[in-house]
């Protein structure tokens, strides 16, 4: 993988996202869900990513996109807990959120997460999850300025569904580890 460098413009964003929106889209059943979060919830288009068992919520919001990952079969579901949220901002830099869009030297684009994980419980966090996590199950990239980003792409590649999978799974996992103790 080239070196990635962090995409700051909004037309550039706006791309990563329909690309993320589009790569979905083409392999996914799309359903109408109502997505609860802390403190609220949304309702609006899934989609249902069958082959990878996971689904995904993308909306706009005011500063960021808000990516909804999880994996309970929406069909017959029609209320799902988030387990992932990845939040890219929509132009500029913004470490508070937990998402970013990269692109690399040949201008694919990628998706980040900085490891961030919550949801309001004791002892789950960005450390906690760097700890437990089975690093075979996703691609990292070392970044000086913002430590440790998992990274799935490039996204005009269906094999990124997988790697997006292995990651929400993965937090399923440290998340499920934490929770039990």
């Amino acid at each position: 993988m080239s070196k990635l460098i962090r995409i700051t413009s909004e037309s550039e964003s706006s791309k990563a996202f329909e690309q993320l929106f589009e790569i979905h889209r083409q392999n996914a059943t799309e359903l109408e869900c109502s997505v609860g979060f802390r403190g609220g919830s949304h309702s609006g288009a899934t989609y249902w990513v069958g082959k990878h068992a996971y689904w995904f919520h993308p909306m706009r919001l005011e500063s960021r996109y808000w990516f909804a990952f999880g994996l309970q079969n929406p069909r017959g579901n029609g209320n799902l807990s988030v387990m992932l949220e990845i939040n890219p901002p929509l132009h500029g830099i913004n470490r508070r959120v937990g998402g970013a869009f990269l692109k690399d030297d040949t201008g694919a684009n990628y998706l980040a997460h900085n490891g961030k994980i919550g949801g309001g419980r004791k002892g789950v966090s960005r450390a906690s999850l760097m700890k437990l996590y089975d690093f075979e199950a996703g691609v990292l990239l070392s970044d000086s300025q913002d430590g440790a980003l998992f990274v799935f792409g490039p996204l005009n590649d269906e094999r990124t569904l997988s790697l997006i999978e292995k990651h929400v799974r993965e937090v399923q996992r440290v998340k499920d580890e934490i929770t039990s103790k």
